[in-house]
């Protein structure tokens, strides 16, 4: 089986990336205009324009540069036919945009694969490859018009060439690593947290290591680093506002106005970076500062039937991990971690560090110090590392037989279970929630509602002249409802009758669910007006 593997390993790479690919060109089509798609593309359309300055508190928040590239498609049109117009408010630009994301995320399993086969081997960076092409949540956001897979590329592609610096000390990998982590910044805010990260890996590298510091090296290189961000940052926001001085900053947030107010003894000093790289910081910690339910920042937080306004869940990441991440890539995970122990293989301590680390670092992060938990795709960034780390399975692979039908039935149940909710596959939840219909009772919100379905909602509806969508005072009949009104989430309230009474009969593309209602089942729950 070994022979097979390495014989014809290219190959399999090939069909790999090509299924990923496939499978994206499916999907990209049957899914509806997401929640957040056309925030991010009406920014991208008027920083193409030359407008990057964030001028919506609340829209253009968690808008980047980054997104610019998913408006090509409309750009090569626009020059093939400049009389060229659409009357469909954007959304057929949406969704061809879509297709520069999928592409680009290929760039997320290149890593994966160069990483764990500089780790583990080839044949462990064909499974941690298969890995990254079946994972349903990244595969999810990778074709959709925002930041979440964007964030998952620039996460992995820092933290894999700062990898590979410490083990060459090549120069070209230090300059690989800053302009990796300077693009982070144009992608999304979030990413602002890898600065702190890499610094407390730097600390952890150095204590594993136990390494003496050469000082005049240590600076010259994060010269180089912070030239390099500067650079980048302000040519990614066009130079917008760079030098405006502290004072003349007109924050949002209470952390934000706070700094200003310690440092009003620097109000003069022109600060090196675009306006809009800041202003986009101050949005963000502005609405995490409201916290969920609030009109203007995101829904209600909502996990394992508790709903919370104003604050965040510190357990929320943990519970949608849990459920939403596949079984083989959960038991994979978990063996390659014994593996590595029981092995005490020489030097995977400082190699799994890079990998442990962030995983760790953005759990604890998104877990306990946000608020703003609307869904799995935040932390999407973890999930590349996971894969990689997986491939310590195949570390010495098929050296027993049950090491070989283990490694097979992982496999056949990735496919199994990805192709089951395909093309599906934001409201996807494994196996530990035995019936799909009600999985909103356990994670709810945008980890299966992202607006992804509403199409489909109407084709379902025009098709089903007998059911119509839930009133919001009881009474008998085939309704269909979903996920985010039934658990009353958004600006609707109206449904405890319908929630606290009763089960739905069925699902639509596990998101809107189905209920039917007889006057009898309304007289057992005392539910008719009288």
């Amino acid at each position: 089986m070994q022979r097979v593997f390495h014989k014809y390993h290219s190959w399999f790479v090939a069909v790999l990336f090509l299924v990923y690919l496939i499978n994206g060109i499916i999907y990209i089509p049957r899914q509806s205009i997401t929640f957040d798609e056309g925030d991010h593309y009406n920014y991208a359309v008027r920083f193409v324009k030359g407008h990057p300055e964030k001028i919506r508190p609340f829209d253009d928040a968690s808008a980047m540069p980054i997104s610019a590239l998913n408006t090509l498609p409309r750009i090569v049109q626009q020059l093939v036919q400049p009389s060229f117009t659409r009357s469909d408010h954007g959304a057929s630009d949406i969704i061809n945009g879509r297709y520069v994301t999928l592409v680009i995320s290929t760039l997320i399993g290149l890593y994966v694969y160069l990483w764990s086969g500089n780790l583990y081997g080839k044949p462990a960076a064909l499974f941690s490859l298969f890995l990254f092409v079946f994972c349903p949540n990244i595969s999810a956001q990778a074709s959709l018009v925002t930041t979440d897979a964007y964030s998952a590329l620039f996460t992995i592609a820092p933290l894999y060439h700062y990898w590979k610096y410490s083990k060459e000390r090549s120069r070209w990998q230090l300059i690989f690593f800053s302009i990796a982590l300077a693009v982070a910044q144009l992608s999304k805010q979030s990413l602002t947290f890898l600065y702190p990260m890499f610094g407390l890996l730097f600390l952890a590298q150095l204590y594993v290591r136990s390494q003496r510091i050469n000082f005049k090296k240590l600076f010259a290189s994060f010269i180089i680093v912070a030239v390099v961000q500067l650079i980048v940052l302000n040519m990614g926001f066009q130079f917008k506002e760079t030098g405006m001085p502290l004072r003349l900053y007109a924050f949002k947030s209470n952390f934000f106005n706070s700094v200003k107010e310690r440092s009003s003894f620097l109000e003069d000093v022109s600060i090196p970076l675009p306006s809009p790289y800041l202003y986009g910081l101050d949005y963000t910690k502005s609405i995490d500062e409201m916290g969920p339910g609030h009109r203007g920042s995101s829904p209600k937080a909502y996990i394992l039937g508790q709903t919370r306004e104003g604050k965040g869940i510190w357990y929320y990441y943990f519970i949608s991990i849990l459920f939403k991440t596949p079984v083989p890539v959960m038991a994979s995970f978990i063996v390659s971690i014994f593996l590595a122990f029981e092995k005490k293989r020489e030097g995977w301590y400082p190699d799994a560090l890079f990998l442990l680390f962030p995983i760790l670092f953005f759990l604890i992060y998104f877990d306990f110090f946000y608020n703003s938990q609307v869904g799995l795709r935040h932390i999407l960034m973890i999930f590349p590392l996971i894969q990689v780390f997986c491939g310590n399975l195949l570390k010495d692979p098929f050296e027993t037989k049950g090491r070989s039908f283990f490694l097979l039935a992982m496999i056949c149940y990735s496919i199994a279970s990805f192709y089951y909710f395909f093309p599906n596959l934001v409201p996807y939840t494994n196996e530990l929630i035995t019936d799909k219909k009600m999985a909103y009772k356990i994670v709810g919100s945008a980890n299966l509602d992202y607006n992804q379905a509403s199409e489909s909602l109407e084709d379902y509806l025009r098709q089903n002249s007998t059911v119509e969508y839930a009133p919001e005072t009881a009474r008998a009949g085939k309704f269909i409802i979903s996920t985010n009104d039934l658990l009353g989430l958004g600006a609707k309230n109206g449904y405890d009758w319908l929630r606290d009474n009763f089960k739905p009969t069925d699902h639509l593309q596990f998101t809107y669910l189905i209920f039917d209602i007889s006057k009898q089942d309304l007289i057992l729950k005392k539910l008719i007006d009288r």
